[in-house]
């Protein structure tokens, strides 16, 4: 698969229908991603007021963090879901996995099909 390297310091981010490998970084406050079959790696601060949509079917979906906090809800069907010791289990079911970092308001929602999720802060 080729990779694409996006800085992105605009506030905006989106990607459609993802076929190939994506890594984002600088501090994003909006994500809306679409992705096939594919790679997005988002490695961001995130701001209090920032939300962060991700819709996966395959793939790998890696997003770091490197500052703030927020809450994250992974609704997943054959997905799996890593998360760092940073993370703190709010809930962890057969198809939805909440968890929170630090104590930002950050709003991050991940639909996983198949793909893999893979959180970590740094």
């Amino acid at each position: 698969r080729r990779q694409h390297r996006v800085e992105a310091s605009v506030a905006r981010c989106r990607c459609d229908r993802l076929r190939e490998r994506v890594v984002v970084t600088d501090q994003i406050v909006l994500v809306d991603a679409k992705v096939d079959d594919g790679d997005l790696i988002i490695e961001t601060s995130l701001d209090d007021a920032g939300e962060y949509r991700i819709n996966a079917q395959d793939g790998l979906v890696s997003f770091s963090v490197s500052a703030g906090g927020g809450k994250f809800d992974i609704h997943h069907d054959d997905g799996r879901v890593f998360a760092d010791t940073g993370y703190k289990t709010e809930e962890d079911s057969e198809d939805r996995t909440r968890l929170t970092l630090g104590n930002g308001s950050a709003k991050v929602d991940i639909r996983a099909d198949d793909a893999r999720v893979r959180l970590t802060s740094k």
